[in-house]
């Protein structure tokens, strides 16, 4: 598979000496990660499938990364890492967008449930 290079944005930029502008939503800093991890995907009614994520950052929120399948904004995401057969984390799809062949997905993590 033929990666796309992507650029992480910073969290944050100097203004002046008085401090620091937020340029987005985030609550955490960003970092940037390379990793590979498989991922299910459904909207809750008839859209559902398996797909590959390639992780280019990470934050104690979310995961930033691209795949190959379209995710539907409000989608809900299992991410289990490479080599493992449990799920690792729940997410839900926050932006997907068109990046060449691929799509770049925000995807922020769901509080999981006690048992």
């Amino acid at each position: 598979m033929q990666r796309t290079a992507v650029k992480v944005r910073p969290v944050s930029a100097k203004v002046s000496d008085r401090g620091t502008l937020k340029l987005e939503r985030r609550g955490s800093e960003r970092e940037p990660a390379a990793r590979s991890m498989a991922a299910t995907y459904t909207n809750g009614r008839d859209r559902f499938g398996l797909t590959h994520l390639d992780l280019f950052d990470r934050s104690e929120t979310g995961l930033g990364a691209l795949t190959r399948s379209a995710l539907e904004p409000g989608m809900h995401v299992t991410i289990c890492p490479e080599g493992s057969s449990i799920p690792w984390a729940g997410a839900v799809c926050i932006r997907c967008e068109p990046a060449g062949e691929m799509y770049r997905v925000g995807l922020a993590f769901t509080r999981r449930r006690a048992a």
